[in-house]
């Protein structure tokens, strides 16, 4: 357990409009407590957006995601599990981090981003800068599993509630099905109760996450 840490991730990046197209997709985090201060498993900071965050597995974390005043993520068919919360969301850039928004602007326009094949993959840099870039706008935290995590809206800032779609998650105290909760095997049964509070919840190949024995990864 990693405990000598704050105000980090396992997964960081932030303070770029254009790092876009990251999808962060079945891995699972464990044990990411540190001082209990922003120690997330992932972090996307400072207006950093663009991120797909997908099937993964958070296990006793202390925040499974910060998502700090960004754009254009989206939160989707996660499980969280023991964690002091799953999300937190801000509107930094409408308050304390102001001034940053001359360095995102200099960062956007360093890159080809009214180009191919950037205006194909990412058509939402074309018009940022006349969509109050200030405002963390089109998130979606959606069909998320949270056991023993809190509420998946617990600690989103009010400018942002109207311009997250939130919904479908389902948040529980109780066992929602998995194979083996207190051995940590947390796939699920074929008829776990998350099949039936969260339509089209799709299983987390958990068997499948973590290292692959090959003929460079022996043991």
């Amino acid at each position: 357990m990693l405990t000598n840490t704050g105000d980090g991730g396992a997964f960081y990046q932030g303070r770029d409009w254009s790092m876009c197209g990251t999808v962060i997709r079945h891995n699972a985090f464990y044990d990411l407590v540190g001082q209990n201060k922003w120690e997330n498993a992932v972090y996307i900071d400072d207006m950093a957006g663009g991120v797909t965050i997908e099937g993964n597995l958070f296990v006793d974390c202390h925040w499974a995601s910060l998502l700090g005043g960004g754009r254009n993520i989206d939160f989707v068919n996660n499980v969280v599990v023991n964690n002091n919360q799953a999300v937190h969301l801000d509107a930094r850039l409408l308050g304390w981090a102001s001034y940053h928004i001359g360095l995102m602007t200099e960062r956007l326009e360093a890159m080809p981003y009214k180009e191919e094949p950037w205006v194909s993959r990412y058509p939402q840099l074309l018009t940022i800068l006349k969509d109050d870039p200030a405002v963390p706008k089109h998130n979606r935290l959606e069909r998320n599993l949270l056991v023993n995590s809190g509420r998946i809206d617990q600690d989103i800032a009010p400018e942002a509630w109207e311009h997250t779609s939130i919904k479908d998650n389902w948040s529980t105290d109780s066992d929602p099905g998995f194979i083996n909760m207190d051995n940590r095997d947390f796939r699920l049964k074929k008829d776990a109760e998350v099949f039936k509070n969260i339509p089209g919840f799709k299983p987390i190949p958990v068997e499948k996450i973590g290292r692959y024995r090959d003929r460079w990864v022996k043991h």
